[in-house]
């Protein structure tokens, strides 16, 4: 389980891709993950795996072409 806190009223945790602060059932606006709560090893909503989110954002790619189209953030 994730730590979590927090923040104005809503629980917050780190991006278990990124690592920015985000919401506990939200999309991070950094890397594109979208949160479920637990973690989803085969990506639930996502169309990546965990793993492979973690990858892809290492090497600079999208993970979430919906948000970001084909231009990652962490370039």
């Amino acid at each position: 389980m994730q730590k979590t806190w927090k923040k104005d009223g809503e629980t917050w945790l780190y991006c278990p891709v990124c690592g920015k602060e985000v919401r506990y059932y939200d999309i991070c606006f950094n890397c594109g993950w979208q949160n479920t709560g637990p973690i989803n090893h085969d990506g639930g909503p996502n169309k990546l795996t965990l793993a492979e989110a973690k990858e892809a954002y290492a090497k600079g790619e999208v993970i979430n072409r919906f948000l970001f189209g084909d231009k990652a953030k962490n370039k």
